[in-house]
């Protein structure tokens, strides 16, 4: 079956009256990544962002189900997602590199808006408060950076 032909089955939280039981959502998304999904995250205006193994960024209307946007430019898998305080995307890959990225309200506006490459592969990252973003590589270390907007 191709990755598109999948479906991703949810699982609901416990009802307050019954808190040991789990039923199935009735909601289910396609699966349209190639490979699995690395990073989730919730965006601004009620959007996910998903990254993964195919090295693309989906963007997804949490009200529809339906994708609303594709960023590529990683040459490696998606790893790592954050959203900054102004509402920008910073992505990190194991191709060594961490984007910053601005999700507008149509697809046209989505672009890349910087990129930086480092001697490792980025495997996680986290938005501080102030702005700026820390990133872990594979070697261990953590990279604090300035995103300038």
């Amino acid at each position: 079956m191709s990755a598109a032909g999948r479906a991703a089955r949810i699982s609901c939280l416990p009802t307050f009256a019954n808190r040991s039981v789990y039923q199935p959502c009735t909601e289910m998304w396609s699966v349209v990544h190639q490979f699995g999904i690395h990073a989730l995250v919730a965006a601004p205006n009620g959007r996910l962002v998903s990254g993964s193994g195919d090295a693309t960024i989906r963007i997804w209307g949490t009200e529809s189900l339906t994708e609303e946007g594709l960023l590529s430019g990683h040459e490696l898998a998606v790893t790592a997602l954050a959203i900054l305080p102004s509402g920008r995307l910073v992505s990190a890959s194991v191709d060594k590199t961490i984007r910053a990225w601005a999700i507008g309200p149509t697809p046209d506006q989505h672009r890349e808006l910087a990129r930086i490459e480092i001697d490792a592969a980025a495997y996680c990252l986290t938005s501080l408060q102030d702005g700026r973003v820390v990133a872990g590589d594979s070697l261990g270390r953590l990279h604090r950076l300035n995103i300038i907007e």
